[in-house]
């Protein structure tokens, strides 16, 4: 799901990236550049995405011995 919502949400990322190049260059981006700030924009939130993603999946730590199916029907904890 969290990538699934991150691919949309770059067509508001690219106005947040196309906004600096509108002020540093005082012209809207064109062509080749145009396709560059695009691609950007999807990155950075694939980017974001993966690093949410990323650090929600984190393996459990060991506590202690497993138990096993002996373990459970002898009630022994």
């Amino acid at each position: 799901m969290i990538r699934g919502n991150a691919m949309p949400q770059g067509v508001g990322t690219q106005f947040i990236v196309s906004v600096p190049w509108l002020l540093v260059t005082g012209e809207s981006a064109g062509g080749l550049s145009k396709v560059w700030l695009m691609g950007a924009a999807w990155m950075i939130n694939i980017a974001v995405a993966e690093s949410i993603i990323r650090k929600r999946i984190t393996p459990r730590r060991l506590t202690g011995p497993a138990r096993t199916s002996a373990d459970v029907t002898a009630g022994t904890t």
